[in-house]
């Protein structure tokens, strides 16, 4: 099956419970997407082949959790002008579909980058998906295996919540907890934890709290 063949099947909903329970769990995002690829490709349904290659899609964009404007990028770019999916690749019919399978979604990671791609996509129109997105964010666990790619969701959720003025306290005060937390065997996992609060309206005790830790570590 290919992306060109399926274009045109419709998007149901049935479709994509049906193929939600197929995928294999992943920490990260992006890495659903090769699973949804691969069921898209030995499908021998067209429906659900277009769905796997949307779903795909979706996944595979990569996140720069401080772009206001551009926080998703393709994964791959080639040398002949080829790339992987972005934002404006999504028809209105498409982020429709977005809508519609958004309360079904199980997977918390999927079910941020769906909330985010709509809201930004549609800014201003349903703050509701932002919320979603911010709620689904902080879910990926802060663990010294996650947190190569988790301190990028919890920075975009850092982001989302003052983009619409929303208190960042219930966000930030995990990530100080995992801080004061941290031993001088945490160089690197402090450092992440760090990073995630660059952008953070943090009080100036709650800072006094990351140099006290940072210099214990030291």
């Amino acid at each position: 099956m290919t992306r060109k063949k399926c274009k045109n099947a419709p998007l149901l909903l049935q479709n994509f419970i049906i193929i939600q329970n197929q995928i294999e769990c992943h920490l990260n995002c992006t890495r659903f997407s090769s699973n949804f690829y691969e069921l898209a490709k030995n499908s021998t349904k067209v429906a659900v082949a277009r769905i796997s290659f949307l779903m795909g899609d979706l996944c595979s964009m990569m996140l720069h959790p401080q772009s206001k404007n551009e926080p998703f990028s393709p994964y791959i770019i080639l040398a002949d002008g080829r790339r992987s999916a972005i934002l404006d690749d999504f028809s209105s019919e498409e982020l429709e579909f977005f809508e519609l399978i958004l309360p079904e979604c199980k997977t918390y990671q999927i079910k941020a980058r769906i909330a985010d791609v709509l809201w930004t996509l549609k800014r201003g129109k349903a703050i509701d998906f932002v919320k979603i997105a911010i709620e689904n964010y902080q879910k990926y666990p802060l663990s010294h295996d996650t947190i190569h790619y988790a301190r990028k969701v919890w920075q975009r959720a850092i982001l989302l919540a003052l983009t619409i003025n929303q208190p960042t306290e219930n966000i930030t005060n995990p990530i100080l907890e995992h801080i004061k937390n941290t031993s001088s065997q945490d160089n690197f996992y402090l450092m992440r934890l760090v990073e995630i609060l660059d952008i953070a309206k943090l009080t100036k005790e709650e800072i006094e709290v990351i140099v006290a830790q940072l210099e214990t570590v030291a």
